[in-house]
């Protein structure tokens, strides 16, 4: 038989490649080796207990853990994903549930307000009998420092929902976002202030003033001088001590006196001089105990009037229109001077000056204000805290030293009144309140993330967090002089002690001078003379008063915003499930509710020296919401039953009775101190002080 060469050539190439790809399959490679064999790198037969060549020499065999394949990773990584799959599967009742629940108490845009349960008051009401929120219906917390977030939480809202008749414009605040915002822009949009100035003055106020009855109109170039220096010593016993921003002895000796050199030209100076009048002039009404206007002579009993009825003339209204015509012409005149002034404005060297000790003053008092709005509206902060770092606490040393024994005399009382001191605790207290709010909003979330009080890492931290933090308030407290120091655990016996409480139905009593002086029918018959002295010097220690309840509030709004998270949990959680700790710290945040100093006489009676009425106005309707919920909500009413002690009570009805007696004080005269009237009309119907 013949064969082609080429055939089998190909045919023998063939083989061999057929050959080389199939070679002839191994047995199973071994999983596991003993230690032994590994160590001699030598097969092992794998027979256990002992594999043959250990049992052949004797020795010790052990089989270490298999490593797993490649195979067995991917079936492993696969189970697990069946069981996330599965225990997400067996959540969806629950969560099914929990979205209910919300839609029956988060009604929509498009649901009536008009449904809702009956609510009577918080005197009436009794906590057995109602359901205890099941933890389903618990939401994720977030933390916010303002009253109108607060409303949000479910607890809250639903009881707000809930009250009858139902409170208007309620569902504002929990749509839109900027509502706090909306409602503080709305304080004095419906009155305008009058603009005319001294020219404009009535009879009583030329006589007050010292003006001539008849003749050319009054002008501030022929005012007295002693009538100057009265007006502003009363401003500095008065407002000064509860804002100290301005030097006596350098307003005294160098602005007055170059204003009145200057004949009250249009510049900054006369513009200062101007505000200080103003001031004192409201110094004069709230020196006499005097009301808003729209309290003012009207007779016990009767229904108040309401603002359309009232002249909108608020007090020293016309230095006040004397100083915003000279500030048009000082701030807005457009001359290179004005460019050249704003420019050089930062003049860090002023710091070393005489005048240094004035502008950090000022830089600290509008830190604490900026901090006060920042915390209940939420607004972005100036920049101002970029400063603090290289801004020194100011030291109220003395300007220079003083040949006139009146003004010597004057800055003494100053410094035996406290007011720098307390000045420095504020700055203090402000500080460490910026240091909780920023420590609430971190663990806490702020307005971006949510956190889960099922978590036992969150409830660990923040425990630890808020005890630090409640320890640091304790230490500012007892690092206070004894003058200014006060018992936190004797509210009643303290604040009746410290501050005459007198009756709220009765507006026209005074702590001050008798009211009699300043009024219209005291003016009938008298010459033109300017009244000096009016008040007494005896009594401008009541500015102090005034001062360390400010100072005291303070302090009792930050305990109050660092234990109220703990207040949300008992609000959304079963009594059961509460810990020690959220037991303890929802009592301290109930007693931190009560009497507030800022709302109790004096304080509570001068109002017009209170810095940022909006904020107090905010926090106290915060307060009578939370003490109303301490009576009707299962959890909290048991809370304050088992852990407040047995002045708690009497000291809750007085916080209520005099909270609300602060809002209608404020009701007629300020649209959103209105708003929180509508809200207190709806929890508290059947408190006598509702009837007045």
């Amino acid at each position: 038989m013949n064969f082609d060469s080429k055939s089998v050539a190909s045919s023998s190439t063939g083989s061999g490649t057929s050959r080389m790809y199939q070679k002839k399959d191994r047995g199973p490679i071994a999983a596991i080796a003993c230690s032994t064999c590994r160590t001699r790198k030598q097969k092992c037969d794998e027979r256990k207990p002992t594999c043959g060549f250990c049992e052949k020499k004797g020795l010790d065999c052990f089989y270490g853990d298999p490593v797993p394949t490649k195979k067995d990773k991917s079936l492993v990584e696969l189970l697990e994903i069946v069981k996330n799959i599965n225990d997400n599967t067996s959540q969806i009742p629950q969560l099914f549930a929990q979205l209910q629940n919300m839609q029956i108490s988060v009604p929509s845009s498009s649901q009536s307000e008009d449904s809702g349960d009956d609510a009577s008051s918080t005197s009436t009401l009794k906590a057995q009998g109602r359901p205890t929120p099941k933890p389903s219906q618990q939401v994720p917390y977030r933390y916010a420092s303002a009253v109108t977030k607060m409303m949000a939480w479910p607890a809250v809202r639903q009881k707000l929902e809930d009250v009858q008749p139902k409170i208007p414009n309620l569902q504002s605040a929990f749509r839109e976002p900027d509502f706090p915002s909306e409602l503080f822009h709305q304080q004095g949009q419906d009155r305008r202030l009058p603009r005319g100035g001294l020219e404009t003055a009535s009879y009583h106020e030329r006589i007050s003033l010292g003006f001539p009855m008849e003749g050319p109109l009054p002008q501030l170039t022929v005012m007295s001088y002693a009538t100057l220096v009265d007006r502003v010593n009363t401003y500095f016993d008065t407002f000064n001590r509860i804002h100290p921003v301005l030097d006596r002895q350098y307003f005294m000796e160098k602005i007055l006196q170059d204003v009145i050199g200057s004949e009250f030209e249009e510049n900054a100076a006369s513009t200062l001089v101007c505000l200080v009048l103003a001031l004192a002039e409201v110094a004069l009404v709230g020196g006499s105990g005097g009301a808003f206007a729209a309290f003012e002579d009207h007779p016990v009993g009767e229904p108040v009037r309401t603002t359309n009825d009232l002249e909108f003339r608020p007090p020293g209204i016309l230095f006040f229109n004397e100083a915003r015509r000279r500030l048009g012409f000082s701030m807005t005149e457009c001359a290179l001077e004005n460019v050249q002034m704003y420019i050089l404005a930062g003049n860090s060297a002023e710091l070393r000056s005489v005048r240094g000790d004035q502008i950090r003053r000022a830089f600290w008092y509008c830190s604490i204000m900026e901090t006060g709005l920042h915390l209940e509206l939420d607004l972005p902060l100036t920049g101002l805290e970029k400063l603090e770092a290289s801004m020194q606490l100011p030291t109220f040393s003395a300007y220079a030293h003083t040949e006139d024994a009146s003004l010597s005399q004057s800055i003494h009382n100053d410094r035996r009144s406290n007011c720098g001191e307390i000045f420095l605790h504020q700055i203090s207290l402000r500080n460490l309140g910026v240091k909780i709010h920023k420590s609430l909003r971190r663990i806490l979330g702020g307005s971006t993330s949510r956190s889960n009080w099922n978590s036992p890492d969150l409830a660990d931290s923040l425990e630890d967090l808020v005890g630090d933090l409640a320890s640091q308030l304790d230490q500012w407290h007892t690092s206070l002089p004894s003058v200014l120091h006060w018992d936190r655990t004797q509210h009643l016996d303290a604040f009746q002690a410290s501050f005459p409480v007198l009756d709220p139905q009765v507006p026209d009593q005074h702590f001050y001078a008798p009211p009699t002086l300043y009024t219209a029918d005291a003016m009938e018959g008298l010459q033109s003379a300017p009244m000096l002295g009016y008040l007494h010097d005896s009594l401008y220690t009541n500015s102090n008063d005034v001062l360390e309840a400010i100072l005291r509030s303070r302090f009792y709004h930050l305990e109050y915003l660092l234990f109220r998270p703990f207040v949300y949990k008992a609000l959304h959680t079963r009594a059961e499930n509460l810990t020690e700790t959220d037991l303890s710290a929802t009592k301290r945040f109930l007693e931190a509710c009560l009497l507030w100093p800022i709302i109790l006489p004096p304080a509570a009676q001068h109002k017009r020296m209170i810095p940022c009425l909006y904020f107090w106005s905010q926090n106290i309707l915060g307060i009578l919401i939370f003490l109303h919920l301490s009576a009707t909500h299962p959890t909290l009413f048991q809370i304050r039953q088992s852990r407040c002690d047995s002045t708690f009570d009497e000291a809750a009805n007085m916080t209520i009775t005099q909270g609300i007696n602060w809002l209608r004080g404020l009701k007629d005269e300020d649209s959103s101190t209105r708003w929180c009237w509508t809200i207190v009309q709806g929890l508290y119907p059947d408190r006598p002080i509702m009837q007045q």
